[in-house]
């Protein structure tokens, strides 16, 4: 079993006219001993605070074998959001589970995943 986790949590950073919403992400086993050795694509959306509500951004994030981390930002400049704000990270290939729910890749290769959330 893996799970995705943030190894920064997600942190507003603001550079004169711009904003990007920046973290970082690993996938790693329960004990996170070792990473994911597989290659796998990841959805992370910026959503509102009601996990069923808005989705305010969305983007894929390629995990390759060997990594130990990669890295999300979300470009906010001329972006309506609403804060408070979530962000959420899973598998791509999943609907969009409540964050405690495991899944599995239709293939069986791959073993379940179990998402992360993060209030912003």
């Amino acid at each position: 079993m893996h799970y995705i986790r943030f190894f920064k949590t997600p942190k507003l950073v603001v550079n004169g006219p711009t904003s990007t919403l920046k973290a970082t992400v690993s996938i790693t086993s329960d004990l996170g001993d070792s990473f994911y050795p597989n290659d796998v694509t990841l959805s992370a959306t910026l959503r509102s605070g009601d996990s069923s509500g808005d989705i305010y951004l969305r983007k894929s994030i390629k995990w390759t074998a060997g990594s130990r981390a990669v890295p999300l930002e979300f470009a906010l400049t001329d972006t309506d959001i609403d804060w408070p704000a979530r962000v959420h990270v899973g598998l791509k290939s999943s609907p969009m589970p409540n964050h405690f729910e495991k899944r599995h890749n239709t293939a069986g290769d791959l073993p379940s995943i179990i998402n992360v959330w993060s209030d912003v």
